[in-house]
């Protein structure tokens, strides 16, 4: 009993399912015995490479069934090369390596398993193979006898060395002996060394049981039992140093307890399964133990059953529901007495039945076929679990079928409420380009996919899994039936339809508004609304803006909120930028996420001039002009009173030499931004990927009034590279730009916005952007792009690559302050005298005013006529004070008529907020 403990230690690192690691092993000096009066097998005709029985095999027949590994043989190989087989295939002719070989023999005993030969003749010695029985019935033996064999191949008739061995087959007991006779030169000292291999093999070469020794020094008989596959020797001259003494012998007892084979497994249910098994040749004294895990790994020695069963068959319960289980089983024919663990192999219970669910596929390993407890029916189409993007996480469902293929049908996990009306299919899908639809129904027999009965056609848009109108919802009725699964089927129509984030849940109204919209934008307000599935929630909606696109977080306080889909939103500055966020308030603590971010600009509100000094100078000369505004607007100086070129800006312009009398037009502009296309990737939808710096694509736009072109977003894959953006006229690229922007990245990661500073001025015209990228690119949208891309001042048209790519180039921004009218202000080209005079100006201010209006120099001011913007007489003032008081006047433009004391007029234009 002690020694089949030690024998299950030391077989805790071999693979539990074999069976010769657990035959017990011995060693011993006895004595040869040479057979006589045997069966000759062969004999060598010469000492050459076909005569001395080298690379040979031979099959006999055995007078009794010997067990060898738990199996009744009745015949068996013999080879030359110093092993035998079992089974029905032959080892091959030349095979040297019995135990290390892949050949599908049963079972392998090698005494000397190497390239071997005899010798014929040398000395008067002449080898040969025997066999032959000895003893009686139940105690008979198969001895099969290699004699006076070289150690290793050789046909040299000058240095011969010799030696037999025997592998005995006994009866009954099934022993297995290995007895070697010692040898000895014939001719010549020169030593002969190798390496072989000695001991069993089972079924296959992850199964032996072998032995090796330590160095080439050290005699076989005293190694010790070791992992390796090869044994070396060594014969000397007058020594035997390397080689087996006279007698050594070797034996292989089989285990007392054979652990059982054939198993199966039957009748699973969602918690429970059935084992059985085939019993070994013995019959264990004290039946079967066994063991299962949801770990394939493999038990040992010391590792306590789960269970014991003294019949071929064992009860699994208390199992979890849709779980891999692993078994294994033993005999045991006592506390020490026990088997190797047998693999029964693996089976999964069954799913239960489901009242909520959430997959997204990321567990699973890509290629066709579904996760756990779901089920597909094929068609001719494609599905599979794909890594492609869109992917939420790294996984997601893909389907695909052309016109003349059937699509595919994905049927989720049996839920036990599918009828109760309370819950519904919520899923994230996109599809490869344009629009593309998906149906939402049910089967009742998942191997027929005639049974597919629709309940909605979702229309699938090519949007990313980030945008919120990329998730769609399927309310399921009452109407289904109890037995019905849910599905999803593709349409024919050579897309690719992919769909991730899968919930089966309870129906809420706490959606992520989307698709908002603006309507009836002032210089101070606008008018924003939303769609939202559902009614409107119990607490409303809440909004937040800001002139920052900073998406606002989950505890960031609201701006406001309303009980409808839409808000007016009032008190903001003119000409700016927006971003507004919705979202909805459900329950007191239950808000759904923030919409993506909407972004518009208020009116821009016109300033204008309120008062100018033209000037008088002598030919040759320079004239300083000057005009005044309100102070949060910027003069601009055109040569012309449309269009034209910008001269200068400030409130004073001084012209260059002229002749002749000229006159210039001044405008008082505001100078704000216009932001054109998407703010970035993941704002613009569709699928996202990177930019190669080796193929820097053009972009197109058009600029529709004189502006200066601000800035572009930029969203870097990596920190510290260069880049350069240049701009051209037109779409050809051969011509000098018109600027070009150098730049550093200092974000990556290509979720972060770096802006570029351009500040370049654009007439009206058709315009190229066209850059060197960073060396590890920039982030852009490789689907979902529609041009044009619009705004009052500019429009993106397009780009040199693809018409549904947007590249790299995000939230553009433009001057887009307005202005007033051009006012001309002459410089008067007339020296009749050095005597030069210029006009008094009167200034009213502010401008725009709420309801008082300030007069300089009241003094020199007799009366005032008031006009609105048609010229017709509203207001006349006589004697006016240096405050007006205005509040009577709608909001609008007038006129004021000045008339001084001097009997001159002054037109001044005022705007009533």
């Amino acid at each position: 009993m002690k020694k089949s403990l030690l024998m299950c230690l030391f077989l805790m690192a071999t693979l539990l399912n074999a069976q010769v690691n657990a035959y017990r092993f011995s060693q011993s000096n006895g004595i040869y015995t040479e057979i006589t009066a045997g069966t000759i097998i062969a004999t060598p005709t010469a000492n050459s490479s076909t005569g001395s029985l080298d690379s040979n095999v031979y099959h006999i027949t055995l007078p009794y069934d010997f067990y060898f590994n738990g199996e009744p043989y009745r015949s068996l190989y013999i080879s030359t090369n110093g092993f035998v087989t079992f089974g029905d295939t032959a080892p091959s002719t030349t095979s040297t390596s019995p135990i290390s070989s892949r050949t599908s023999y049963k079972g392998a005993i090698s005494a000397w398993g190497g390239d071997l030969n005899t010798v014929f003749n040398i000395s008067g010695t002449t080898g040969n193979i025997s066999w032959k029985t000895i003893g009686v019935y139940p105690n008979r033996e198969v001895v099969i006898q290699w004699k006076d064999f070289r150690p290793a191949y050789s046909v040299s008739e000058t240095n011969v060395y010799v030696f037999s061995f025997q592998i005995k087959l006994k009866e009954t007991s099934n022993v297995i002996s290995i007895v070697y006779k010692n040898g000895g030169y014939l001719m010549g000292t020169e030593p002969v060394f190798g390496s072989k291999q000695i001991g069993l093999r089972g079924n296959n070469n992850l199964d032996y049981h072998n032995k090796i020794g330590s160095n080439v020094k050290e005699s076989v008989s005293s190694s010790s039992e070791k992992s390796d596959i090869t044994s070396p020797f060594y014969a000397i001259s007058n020594t035997t140093s390397g080689m087996p003494t006279n007698g050594l012998t070797y034996r292989w007892s089989p285990p007392s307890c054979i652990a059982p084979t054939d198993v199966s497994i039957s009748n699973i249910t969602i918690n429970s399964a059935e084992i059985s098994w085939k019993a070994p040749v013995i019959n264990p004294l004290n039946g079967y133990e066994y063991y299962y895990s949801t770990d394939n790994k493999a038990p040992t020695c010391s590792t306590i059953p789960l269970g014991t069963s003294l019949t071929k068959s064992a009860f699994l319960e208390k199992l979890n529901s849709a779980t891999p289980y692993y078994i294994w089983v033993r005999s045991s024919s006592g506390t020490s007495d026990k088997s190797v663990w047998s693999s029964l192999g693996t089976f999964t219970t069954l799913c239960a039945e489901r009242t909520s669910m959430y997959e997204n596929f990321d567990g699973y390993a890509t290629g066709s076929g579904v996760p756990l407890c779901w089920d597909r029916i094929s068609g001719i189409g494609s599905q599979k679990i794909s890594a492609t993007s869109p992917a939420s996480g790294t996984r997601n469902m893909y389907q695909s079928a052309s016109a003349s293929q059937n699509p595919t049908i994905v049927v989720l996990p049996i839920f036990s409420n599918i009828n109760a009306g309370t819950h519904w299919l919520r899923f994230k899908a996109k599809v490869s380009s344009g629009m593309g639809t998906l149906d939402v129904g049910y089967v009742t027999n998942i191997g027929d996919p005639n049974t597919f009965v629709n309940l909605s056609t979702v229309n699938i848009e090519n949007r990313s899994y980030s945008d919120p109108d990329a998730e769609y919802i399927v309310t399921v009725p009452k109407t289904v039936p109890g037995n019905a699964r849910l599905a999803i089927r593709n349409t024919a129509d050579s897309k690719s339809y992919y769909w991730d984030d899968v919930y089966w849940e309870e129906a809420s109204s706490c959606f992520i508004p989307t698709k908002v919209k603006l309507s009836n934008v002032t210089s101070y307000g606008a008018d924003i609304s939303w769609t939202a599935l559902g009614g409107v929630p119990a607490n409303g909606y809440e909004y937040y803006y800001s002139t920052k696109r900073t998406t606002p977080s989950s505890s960031t306080i609201a701006s406001g909120n309303s009980f409808s889909k839409s808000v007016t939103l009032g008190n903001l500055s003119s000409a700016t930028t927006y971003y507004v966020w919705i979202r909805s308030h459900c329950k007191e603590n239950e808000l759904s996420a923030w919409s993506s971010a909407f972004a518009f600009t208020t009116n821009c509100e016109y300033s204008s001039i309120l008062s100018s000094t033209e000037a008088k100078i002598c030919p040759g000369s320079q004239a300083t002009l000057s005009a005044i505004a309100n102070s949060d607007t910027i003069i601009k100086w055109y040569d012309s009173q449309v269009g034209g070129q910008l001269l200068g800006t400030g409130s004073t312009f001084v012209t260059p030499s002229i002749t002749n009398t000229t006159t210039y037009y001044a405008e008082a502009a505001n100078e704000k931004f216009i932001s054109v296309g998407p703010l970035s990737a993941m704002a613009q939808g569709g699928r996202v990927t990177t930019q190669s710096s080796s193929i820097p694509w053009a972009v197109y736009f058009t600029v529709l009034s004189q502006t200066k072109f601000s800035s572009v977003d930029i969203f870097p894959i990596s920190s510290g590279e260069a880049g350069v953006i240049k701009i051209f006229k037109g779409t050809s690229l051969s011509e000098k730009p018109l600027a070009e922007v150098s730049f550093t990245t200092h974000v990556g990661g290509g979720t972060t916005a770096q802006t570029i500073t351009l500040n370049i001025e654009l007439p009206p015209g058709n315009y190229t952007i066209y850059p060197k990228l960073p060396s590890s690119g920039l982030k852009r949208n490789a689907s979902g792009a529609v041009y044009p891309y619009t705004s009052k001042v500019a429009n993106i048209t397009g780009n040199g690559f693809d018409p549904t790519y947007f590249m790299s180039f995000y939230n553009w921004k433009f001057d887009g302050g307005c202005a007033s009218q051009r006012q001309a202000i002459t410089a008067t080209v007339d020296c009749p005298s050095s005597d030069i005079t210029k006009k008094e100006v009167i200034n009213l201010y502010p401008n725009p005013f709420v309801n008082l209006v300030n007069i300089t120099d009241i003094s020199k001011v007799k009366s005032i006529i008031i006009n609105d913007a048609s010229g017709k007489k509203v207001k006349v003032i006589n004697s006016p004070s240096s405050v007006l008081n205005l509040e009577e006047l709608n909001s609008g433009m007038y006129l004021v008529v000045l008339e001084l004391n001097d009997k001159t007029t002054q037109t001044v234009k005022i705007i009533k907020k």
